[in-house]
């Protein structure tokens, strides 16, 4: 599905992978090695180099058909993590901006796969370019992946839920 906000482009696909299993290996990452704490909004991020384990093949191939798919064109996924949310974490509003002089002169994008989420877990929030104050809500579910610009500002309301909320989260430049 094609969303046409503010008019921010983002891509909604939804999987039927069981990613329920992976929940088990992304809290056996280590904490003091792997990942970081988010000191202003909490969550635990890092990882990045799980898409070298084969538990998160099925994964990444199912990314990787989905961006092929979208924009018929070589792309190359530049970096990868992570995210642990608890009770009372978010993120703030923020973007993903080029930063490897490698990729000014490709195009980038980001995403996020979400491998564990309830009802009152955090909301995908996609704020408007011209507006920041404008925004659109996605309630993300299991397997849903999304798709936007790496300049677009985004953010995640707070976990209201006693569970985790754990995504993959990654950028891309399209060649």
């Amino acid at each position: 599905m094609e969303h046409n906000l503010f008019p921010t482009r983002v891509y909604q696909f939804t999987s039927s992978l069981p990613t329920h299993d992976l929940v088990e290996p992304i809290l056996n990452l280590d904490k003091q090695k792997d990942l970081h704490y988010g000191e202003d909004s909490g969550g635990w991020q890092g990882g990045g180099m799980i898409f070298q384990t084969s538990v998160f093949q099925p994964i990444k191939e199912f990314i990787e058909r989905k961006i092929q798919q979208t924009f018929n064109q070589d792309f190359k996924i530049t970096d990868v993590w992570v995210s642990i949310y608890n009770k009372g974490d978010y993120n703030k509003i923020h973007n993903h901006p080029v930063t490897n002089p490698l990729y000014y002169d490709n195009e980038q994008w980001a995403g996020v796969f979400y491998i564990k989420t309830h009802k009152e877990s955090g909301r995908l929030v996609i704020h408007s370019p011209q507006n920041p104050t404008n925004t659109h809500d996605f309630e993300p579910k299991d397997g849903d992946l999304f798709l936007f610009s790496s300049s677009t500002y985004h953010s995640v309301t707070p976990n209201q839920s006693e569970e985790q909320r754990i995504c993959i989260a990654f950028n891309f430049h399209l060649k």
